[in-house]
């Protein structure tokens, strides 16, 4: 798997090496996935239903054009929705505040630094018919930056599970009934 995103990763830099050089103008790429994928956590393989971290953590690369002052990575949670706003912020253009989408350059020069808080909607199965799940992914209210809960809801086999992610990133400690 290491091996895999190292190949992606040279490709990706090829890539935008091959643009810069025939392109001869200001651009700005962006990467990103739909999903990740199960490679045996929790009892998961090589598919991407559920909840789980390894399914909705994907990676999101904004490449701004040559020159911009932008080199960083981001630890915090975002989401795909704020991709539109923050290529309109990167290229200069007004964003656009009737969709709910954030403007991810406040990370970048550090004046956003807290998770955004997400909900969740995945399938439980290969199909959409084998069952829906849902979830919410947030900072911790009295936690340090980064610490994260997140409760995942099946409602057709009646089952929840809260995880505290700043101590449990591997979400196997289910934590829903020490705090009824």
């Amino acid at each position: 798997y290491a091996e895999e995103v190292l190949h992606i990763d040279a490709l990706i830099g090829d890539f935008v090496d091959a643009v810069r050089a025939t392109v001869d103008r200001p651009m700005t790429i962006v990467f990103a996935s739909a999903h990740g994928e199960m490679l045996g956590e929790h009892g998961i393989h090589f598919n991407h239903t559920g909840l789980y971290d390894q399914t909705i953590r994907v990676p999101l690369l904004v490449v701004p054009h040559k020159g911009a002052p932008i080199h960083t990575r981001v630890p915090a949670q975002v989401r795909l929705m704020d991709v539109l706003n923050t290529v309109l912020a990167v290229l200069g253009m007004d964003t656009e505040d009737a969709i709910e989408s954030g403007d991810l350059s406040a990370f970048w020069d550090g004046t956003q630094d807290r998770d955004y808080a997400s909900f969740l909607m995945g399938q439980n199965g290969s199909r959409v018919d084998k069952g829906t799940m849902f979830g919410y992914r947030a900072a911790k209210t009295d936690g340090d930056r980064g610490a994260m809960v997140k409760y995942i809801w099946n409602p057709e086999a009646s089952q929840s599970w809260l995880f505290d992610l700043s101590i449990d990133p591997a979400e196997s400690v289910d934590i829903s009934l020490s705090q009824a």
